[in-house]
């Protein structure tokens, strides 16, 4: 991987974050005609023998780019026309928020999280049809004065909210083919709140991780994690797991405690903002779920009430204190998924640590590998409505529910000697490294160039 004159070696077993996705290094490579004047940011070390080798790497349009205005037209396709502005649509691959969009399935909206809501995190929608039960109308009642927007309790939080002409939203996405493909939306003039008999959904803003380091030299940044809820008491408690573990078995993910944390007081917004001072022996997850309840319903979308998978938004490592010094090597051995690796994925794919490891000096993990029984045979009792087709009884899923990477179209553990190498030409690029790792050189490169990919 070549950024601006640096030779950057990407190891085995690397995923590519995208806002809601990680996709494998294959995959990444092969769309890479779409991708081409996109920002990478790469973070990594100079390791003896080796050179500099990535750790992270992260894939935007343009990193800090938000858009906003008001909503002027909408249509059943699934379009969505900005006042004087451009023509949004959701990248919605599986059609969870309207009728669907697969052309660039790796820049989707998270799909079992509400990342397409109101500003308090309402899930909400673009509707397919004049009578679409999973987006109806009737989930927004007009106010007073007539207008649709403003502050109100949903009729029915089993469904979404459609959007709605007058809606004034903030976003995100990708530009393609002279539309916006959307991947994350706020309608912030729309305040849908949810009733205290039912799980409030959450918003996230960021998760923000500050990576500890014992030397004294080093300044360490405090971790939070910052959103909003749809309580409508305006008070909710709030708990704070880091995924460790995905068992392909059965679809759930193993978590950790981390945190607890509640509404900010007297924020008619709902605002949560939880501080932790990282300390020497914490270990790090590239996802945290966050949790307003101890039981999440899944709605008839298919969105969890209740709970949000976040991935982490910025990675803050160690920064110098004392000029004149040696540089801080940036530090990867407390991110388990780097050092232990992901396991098997539900195509049978290991996904082990990365190789080479981007620090010296870390004992890597071995990937737990599992084998899936065969499914029990079906019963031959007679069949009863399952609890969550209706809406009076929900089903509360598993609370160790998440969102799987892409798979990997090959394996990386492939024992062919030389492999075929994809070439990747990314117009815009960074390459971060806080320090050197014992030997060689650091670097920090953020400006515009070209950047191959092999």
């Amino acid at each position: 991987m070549s950024v601006a004159g640096w030779t950057i070696k990407v190891p085995k077993n690397t995923q590519v974050g995208f806002p809601a996705a990680w996709v494998p290094w294959p995959d990444f490579c092969r769309d890479v005609a779409f991708m081409k004047g996109f920002e990478v940011t790469v973070v990594g070390n100079n390791i003896p023998t080796h050179g500099p080798v990535a750790g992270q790497i992260f894939i935007s349009q343009f990193s800090t780019s938000l858009g906003r205005g008001a909503i002027s037209s909408i249509s059943f396709d699934g379009t969505i026309q900005l006042a004087n502005g451009p023509r949004l649509r959701i990248n919605d691959p599986n059609a969870i928020y309207s009728a669907g969009y697969t052309s660039h399935p790796f820049w989707t909206a998270d799909d079992e999280n509400p990342s397409i809501s109101s500003f308090s995190g309402f899930p909400m929608c673009v509707p397919r049809n004049a009578s679409d039960p999973l987006c109806p109308g009737s989930n927004r009642p007009t106010l007073g004065g007539g207008s649709k927007q403003g502050t109100f309790t949903a009729p029915d939080p089993m469904v979404m909210a459609p959007f709605v002409v007058g809606d004034f939203v903030e976003y995100a996405g990708v530009f393609a083919n002279g539309e916006m493909l959307v991947y994350e939306m706020v309608a912030t003039n729309a305040q849908i709140l949810t009733p205290s008999t039912f799980p409030p959904f959450i918003r996230m803003e960021d998760v923000l991780i500050g990576v500890f380091s014992n030397n004294a030299n080093a300044e360490v940044a405090q971790t939070r994690f910052i959103g909003y809820t749809s309580a409508a008491s305006g008070t909710s408690s709030l708990t704070i797991h880091a995924v460790t573990g995905f068992d392909v078995c059965t679809g759930n993910i193993t978590t950790r405690p981390v945190s607890g944390g509640s509404l900010i007081a007297g924020q008619v917004r709902n605002k949560f903002r939880t501080g932790i001072t990282s300390v020497a022996g914490d270990v790090y997850a590239r996802e945290y779920v966050v949790m307003s309840t101890a039981s999440p319903v899944r709605t008839k979308n298919g969105i969890l009430a209740g709970q949000y998978i976040q991935p982490v938004t910025e990675w803050i490592q160690p920064e110098l204190t004392t000029p004149g010094l040696p540089p801080i090597p940036n530090d990867f051995s407390a991110m388990e998924h780097l050092v232990k690796g992901l396991g098997k994925d539900e195509d049978g794919h290991i996904w082990g640590p990365l190789d080479p490891f981007p620090q010296s000096g870390v004992t890597l993990g071995v990937p737990v590998v599992q084998d899936c029984p065969p499914p029990p045979e079906p019963s031959p009792t007679t069949p009863v409505t399952p609890p969550g087709d209706d809406p009076t009884n929900p089903q509360p899923p598993p609370v160790t529910t998440t969102v799987l990477p892409p798979p990997p179209a090959t394996t990386t553990t492939s024992a062919t000697p030389t492999p075929t190498k994809d070439t990747v030409k990314v117009v815009s690029a960074q390459w971060i490294s806080s320090g050197s790792d014992r030997a060689g050189d650091d670097w920090i490169y953020d400006k515009p160039g070209d950047m191959d990919f092999q």
